[in-house]
């Protein structure tokens, strides 16, 4: 097993300060390294905007990319198309970049919240999106945030429930569902969730689920780490990096 962090908690960290995170990949990925973490999970926007700042510090760092991240609506017939459709494009960038899969949060929505039918659709789409990624040889795992926990995780569990496992997985995220009135233990245990569909977790550090990651940089011993869904890292043979000092 390997273990990475997400760069959103570093988007968060610049935006902070007033600064465009996408101007620090550098530094950003110099210190996850100096860390003695594994790899990053980045954003695959990233791929569309930034792609050689972003490709070029990941190389000098030498840091593996486990995974990317993207979101967008899957429970609307002709959104989920585009939604797929910018997905399908860059992923065969992030496969040359090394990634092993895609992480993806299908659009969340409070209020109204989904019918029966656009969970069942927003399953078949995920199904299609995990099928052509698979195609290209890429894994594909979903993450939730707290509004899926609603109404005893209804739509956290029509995520497995409805979908096929050999598409699509999942990206066991303990903070959000805790911070979503889950139980943990009992999500982490439950049929849907067992290890056959978990192909990664998530933490995030927090006090009385508040996070606390906007202080000192993320990686550098004064803030707080993340684990992200590096999730396509499940099962293969881990690297050992040497730790190096942090940097002041």
């Amino acid at each position: 097993m390997r273990i990475g962090t997400q760069l959103y908690i570093y988007h968060q960290y610049w935006a902070a300060r007033g600064e465009d995170p996408q101007n620090h990949f550098a530094e950003t990925l110099d210190e996850v390294a100096g860390a003695g973490l594994d790899g990053v999970e980045g954003s695959l926007e990233f791929l569309r905007t930034h792609d050689e700042p972003f490709s070029a510090a990941l190389a000098a760092a030498g840091l593996a990319l486990g995974s990317m991240y993207a979101g967008g609506n899957l429970h609307e017939e002709i959104a989920a198309d585009a939604t797929i459709q910018a997905i399908l494009e860059l992923a065969p960038r992030a496969r040359e970049l090394g990634a092993l899969g895609i992480t993806f949060n299908p659009q969340p929505r409070l209020e109204p919240r989904k019918s029966d039918a656009e969970l069942q659709l927003q399953a078949a789409n995920l199904d299609r999106l995990g099928a052509g990624l698979r195609d290209l040889d890429l894994t594909f795992q979903v993450h939730t945030h707290s509004p899926e926990m609603v109404d005893d995780a209804r739509e956290f569990r029509s995520l497995l429930d409805l979908t096929h496992p050999d598409y699509v997985g999942l990206c066991l995220d303990t903070h959000w569902i805790y911070r979503g009135g889950g139980d943990v233990p009992a999500t982490a245990s439950s049929t849907s969730t067992s290890a056959s569909r978990t192909t990664g977790c998530g933490r995030r550090r927090s006090s009385r689920a508040t996070w606390t990651t906007k202080g000192s940089p993320p990686c550098s011993g004064g803030g707080s780490s993340t684990a992200g869904c590096t999730s396509s890292w499940r099962g293969r043979t881990a690297r050992p990096r040497r730790a190096r000092s942090p940097r002041a």
